[in-house]
């Protein structure tokens, strides 16, 4: 159902949450209110100079209970502009409890529907603002069950879809979009088409980021505007960040970046340095395959594992650091149970597990996820079966073929890591750690120089010698990205004479 109405804007909206929606329905449809605070953040960048007299039509694709097109309203009017407000929810419920306030307040046009359905015709916006519904589609009660008709993968965010109908829906020639989103859309890996084609059609001109949660759905958040009509030139982006949304200086947008990711956002801010131009002629997809496990497997070897027999060790994530396994001497945990020294009981195992167990029986690399820096694992007798969510890497045998020791070695340095937090950061469980997947490993450079002195070095155990040497491959010679991955590694300990460098 459509109900297009004409209602006078609410009053000021009120500072706490609506109180008749519980948890679940807020989890449900997304539905968890701004702070003040920073819809007046969102709505100044957003509105920018009117100039007296200026028609300026607004739009807020899930607008709640109108607080961005209040604010917006204000702000235009401050200048002497007149405001033209269109706010569309599934629910008008929200607008209505805002309540009514004086005859003379300027009118919301109020579309009862699914903005992401709605048909917009030729319809455009000078300025897009709100914050629309974040609604996981790992949750069953909020998955769309498909790719996005924006152009998402089946995992991107519904926001990143109102990511791309506020962009379409700007005036092609200046018009301005200003939304609140989930921190982690700025690399995730799904929202990557819809990104590329946001900053295809616009430029990217401010930022503001909060790694504290500011809202009751505990999720970390971020603001974006954009700008239609530019493409001049590739302006710096301004930014903020926190609560008290202080400024930062602005950074520019790089040449090109991998999965069109927006992590060099605050990828300077959390640490991570710029990686210089690299020697190289090939990925690492060229010299192995790189596959990761997913739910099916999970479940598949539920039941199956125990500290008990002779089957082969199953290897988590936790198990991992670079250059070393710690099965056997570093207690575990796998599906919610601990182990010490856990094993898999192969004929306890489906028919589709044996044959996946075949496949990863074989000398290969094992990548942790959820990590500072990079840390991977030489398996070079094929002894180890990887655990969810374990990445394993296998060199190919025909085609340009490598040693497990030397796809080991490329991952163990500086210039890996680095590259692979840039395009993760935000994404992972902290601020400081990056989110690792089998697309980003496989996208990774190969180094066009000889790696024999690195594989040397990490087989002695010589972890920063083994990063110098990749890096000299890769034609790189920079101490500040030794010293970033040095201080990554540093829970394994840092040997004698490292820190001169």
């Amino acid at each position: 159902m459509q109900i297009a109405a004409s209602l006078p804007a609410p009053r000021p909206a009120p500072t706490g949450y609506d109180s008749g929606l519980s948890a679940a329905e807020r989890r449900r449809t997304g539905a968890w209110y701004t702070p003040p605070a920073l819809v007046a953040h969102v709505v100044a960048n957003a509105v920018g100079e009117v100039r007296p007299g200026e028609v300026v039509s607004v739009l807020d694709p899930a607008c709640g209970d109108g607080r961005f097109l209040l604010a917006a309203a204000s702000a235009i009017e401050a200048q002497g502009g007149v405001a033209l407000l269109t706010g569309v929810d599934i629910d008008l419920g929200g607008l209505r409890a805002a309540g009514i306030s004086a005859s003379s307040a300027p009118v919301i046009e109020a579309v009862e529907a699914d903005a992401l359905d709605h048909d917009w015709g030729d319809r455009r916006f000078d300025v897009v603002v709100g914050n629309p519904p974040f609604l996981s589609q790992l949750a069953s009660a909020t998955a769309r069950r498909g790719r996005s008709r924006f152009g998402g993968g089946p995992y991107a965010d519904a926001a990143a879809d109102f990511l791309a109908l506020s962009v379409r829906s700007a005036t092609e020639r200046g018009g301005r979009v200003g939304l609140v989103l989930p921190l982690a859309l700025l690399t995730a890996r799904d929202a990557g088409p819809i990104r590329s084609s946001a900053t295809a059609d616009a430029d990217l001109e401010w930022f503001w980021w909060s790694d504290d949660a500011m809202f009751d759905a505990s999720v970390r958040t971020c603001a974006v505007g954009l700008r239609r009509g530019g493409h001049a030139d590739r302006s710096p982006v301004r930014r903020a960040s926190g609560s008290g949304f202080d400024g930062l200086p602005a950074v520019s947008p790089p040449p090109t970046s991998a999965n069109e990711h927006w992590g060099w956002l605050i990828a300077d801010v959390h640490g991570v340095p710029e990686v210089p131009a690299v020697r190289s002629t090939s990925t690492i997809a060229d010299h192995a395959l790189v596959t990761a496990n997913f739910r099916d497997q999970y479940y598949g070897l539920v039941g199956a594992v125990s500290d008990e027999g002779d089957g082969p060790p199953l290897i988590t994530t936790g198990l991992i650091d670079a250059g070393a396994c710690h099965w056997g001497s570093r207690p575990t945990r796998f599906a919610k149970q601990a182990f010490a020294a856990p094993r898999v009981d192969r004929t306890g195992l489906a028919p589709f597990m044996q044959r996946w167990a075949d496949r990863c029986l074989v000398p290969k690399v094992l990548v942790a996820t959820q990590t500072r820096v990079l840390e991977a694992v030489v398996d070079e007798h094929g002894a180890w079966l990887p655990a969810v969510p374990v990445v394993r890497l296998v060199p190919h045998l025909d085609l340009a073929p490598v040693s497990v020791w030397e796809v080991a070695a490329v991952l163990t340095s500086p210039v890996a890591s680095a590259l692979i937090a840039g395009q993760s950061v935000g994404s992972g469980l902290s601020a400081t750690t990056m989110r690792v997947s089998q697309r980003t490993l496989g996208a990774l450079p190969w180094p066009a120089g000889p790696l024999a002195l690195a594989v040397a070095a990490l087989r002695s155990g010589d972890l920063i010698g083994c990063g110098r040497m990749v890096d000299a491959a890769y034609g790189v010679d920079d101490v500040t990205l030794l010293r970033w991955w040095r201080d990554g590694l540093s829970h394994q300990g840092v040997p004698s004479g490292i820190s001169s460098v």
